[in-house]
C-alpha cells in the first residue's frame, strides 16, 4: 500500500507470494533478502531502516468512481469466493453484502456487479 492505493506486485512475485500462501511459508525474500515478505502477518519490511508496510493478498475486486480498481478486504473475499465458487453454476438469485449496503451478485452475461441497494447504482 502506498498513499492509500494498494499497487499490486508483478507476475513473478505475486506468484511467490501466492506458492507461500498455499504452501503456509511464512517468509518470502525479495531483492537481496532485504525487503522480505512475511505472509501471515502481511506485511513486507526493509530490513535497512526497519519500516515495514501492509500487504493485501486481492482476489476480489471493485472498481471505484475514478476508474481505479480496489481490492476487497480479504475476509469479504472470502465470503465472495464462498457464494460464487469457479468450480460450479452460480444461482441467478445468489447475493453477498460486501457492507455499507452494497451487494455483489452475477449479472447478465456470467459477470458480477457490486450494486449500492440505497441508490441501485
Amino acid at each position: 500500500q502506498k498513499n492509500n492505493s494498494w499497487i499490486p506486485f508483478d507476475s513473478e512475485a505475486n506468484n511467490l507470494l501466492e506458492r507461500a500462501n498455499t504452501l503456509n511459508e511464512n517468509v518470502v525474500p525479495f531483492g537481496d533478502g532485504s525487503f522480505p515478505a512475511f505472509v501471515a502477518e502481511r506485511r513486507q519490511e526493509n530490513t535497512a531502516t526497519g519500516r515495514s508496510r501492509p500487504i493485501l493478498r486481492g482476489t476480489w475486486f471493485f472498481q471505484r468512481s475514478n476508474g481505479e480498481l480496489e481490492p476487497f478486504e480479504e475476509a469479504v473475499a472470502e465470503r465472495l469466493e464462498v457464494a460464487f465458487p469457479a468450480d460450479r453454476p452460480v444461482p441467478a438469485e445468489a447475493a453477498e453484502m460486501v457492507g455499507d449496503g452494497r451487494v455483489v451478485c452475477q449479472a447478465e452475461g456470467g459477470g458480477f456487479v457490486q450494486v449500492n441497494l440505497k441508490t441501485f447504482t
